[in-house]
């Protein structure tokens, strides 16, 4: 026992340090939040991990990917290649988060942990944190409701007339927001702490 115990400390002893990357994941992310640990990501472990855009959204953010591999074992082209992507509907932010963390885990134990080292030293990943930066954004800073596509103006009804349909504020605060309304005939009803069949969404 005091053996294995001595051989691990002498393993991790002998592991190169890594930089720790700063972010905490006690919230939802903005997307300068993410922004800035991607660039962070990318300046600590230049060996590991290449920041680029592969396009912008309709307003303008850039749709980040960070390409995660070690290049001194290769060129990122020459590896087989793994896609991930995080937020490809709006309001699936957990999804982003679970990505950042993914970028978070494989650059602090490249070179500590034997499966993270020959991945990172075999295989390419491009990571995608957020698909849909507009929405996700609204979606993560307001109350308010947020599509699951771009923010680009869209015919939704298929009138053949574009974001005419606004949703309305009922009650002036400046925000709209799903309300529940008792129905004698609803689908939807309240259970202890969940719904479920009885109460609808109007």
């Amino acid at each position: 026992m005091r053996v294995s115990v001595l051989l691990l400390a002498l393993s991790l002893a002998a592991a190169p340090a890594r930089a720790q990357l700063s972010i905490a994941f006690d919230k939802y992310h903005s997307f300068d939040e993410m922004t800035a640990f991607l660039r962070e990501a990318a300046q600590k472990y230049p060996d590991l991990a290449s920041l680029s855009s592969i396009g912008k959204s309709y307003q303008g953010r850039e749709l980040w990917m960070l390409t995660v591999t070690s290049r001194k074992t290769g060129a990122p082209d020459d590896k087989p290649a793994l896609y991930v992507n995080g937020c490809l509907d709006s309001s699936e932010v957990v999804t982003s988060e679970g990505v950042l963390f993914t970028i978070k885990h494989l650059l602090e134990s490249h070179g500590r942990d034997a499966r993270v080292t020959r991945l990172l030293d075999r295989r390419t990943l491009y990571i995608v944190p957020r698909i849909m930066p507009d929405q996700t954004e609204l979606y993560i800073t307001t109350p308010q409701n947020a599509r699951s596509q771009s923010a680009e103006p869209m015919d939704e009804d298929g009138d053949g007339r574009i974001d005419e349909d606004a949703d309305d504020d009922v009650n002036g605060d400046g925000h709209v927001v799903q309300m529940r309304i008792a129905d004698p005939n609803g689908d939807w009803k309240i259970t202890a702490g969940r719904a479920s069949r009885s109460v609808i969404l109007k």
